[in-house]
C-alpha cells in the first residue's frame, strides 16, 4: 500500500486545485447571472426634472401617493377599505410610447425598504370592488363606452396616467413606487 501512496502522491496533491478550477467557473457565472437579475440600481428623478424619471425610453413620475379609506366598485360607488391595513393609492403619469413599458411591474416601497405588489388579494377579494388595471399601460375605456376621439397612431409618443392600489400593514408607511422591467435589470425606476 505504501507504494501506491508514493506513486500517486503528486496526483492527489494536484487533485484539490483541479477540482477548485473546475468548480470556480460555473460558480462565478451563476453569481454574475444572479447579480444581473437583482434590482440594485435605482434611477431616481434629478433635482431639475420636476420628478420625471427616464426609464426604458419612456418618462414617468409619481403624481399622487395617498392613504385611502374607500375602494371603487363596479357601479362607480365606493365601499369602505378593509380594516387592519393601510390602503394606498398611487397615481402615475407616463410620457412615451405605450409598448415601451410592456410587462412592467409596480411595487410600493415603504420607508424601511419593504415592497408591496399592486392589486393584492386583500383588496381584490372584497365584494363588488373594481380596482383599475394599474400597471404601466393606459387603461382601456370602460366596456360599452366610446374610445377617445383622437386615438394616437401606432408608434407615436403620448401621455397617460394610471391608478394603482396597494395594501400594507398599519405599522408601515409608503415612501416611493418602484417600476421594474425584466429587460432593464439591474436598473429600476424609483418614483418619489
Amino acid at each position: 500500500m505504501a507504494g501506491w501512496w508514493r506513486r500517486n502522491f503528486w496526483g492527489l496533491v494536484l487533485l484539490v486545485p483541479a477540482i477548485g478550477a473546475v468548480a470556480v467557473g460555473p460558480y462565478l457565472q451563476t453569481y454574475d447571472s444572479f447579480l444581473k437579475n437583482q434590482e440594485r440600481q435605482p434611477i431616481a428623478p434629478s433635482a431639475n426634472a420636476e420628478h420625471w424619471v427616464t426609464f426604458s425610453s419612456a418618462r414617468m413620475r409619481l403624481v399622487e401617493l395617498s392613504d385611502e379609506s374607500t375602494l371603487p366598485t363596479f357601479d362607480d360607488k365606493t365601499v369602505p377599505a378593509p380594516s387592519g391595513m393601510r390602503v394606498v393609492k398611487a397615481v402615475l403619469e407616463f410620457d412615451g410610447m405605450v409598448g415601451d413599458l410592456g410587462g412592467c411591474r409596480l411595487y410600493l416601497e415603504s420607508t424601511t425598504g419593504e415592497r408591496y405588489g399592486e392589486k393584492p388579494v386583500e383588496l381584490t377579494s372584497v365584494d363588488s370592488v373594481s380596482l383599475p388595471e394599474g400597471g404601466c399601460a393606459p387603461e382601456d375605456p370602460p366596456f360599452g363606452s366610446t374610445p377617445s376621439p383622437s386615438p394616437q397612431p401606432s408608434g407615436a409618443r403620448t401621455t397617460w396616467k394610471t391608478v394603482c392600489y396597494f395594501a400594507m400593514p398599519l405599522s408601515a408607511y409608503p415612501s416611493a413606487v418602484r417600476v421594474t422591467l425584466a429587460t432593464e435589470r439591474p436598473r429600476y425606476a424609483l418614483l418619489k
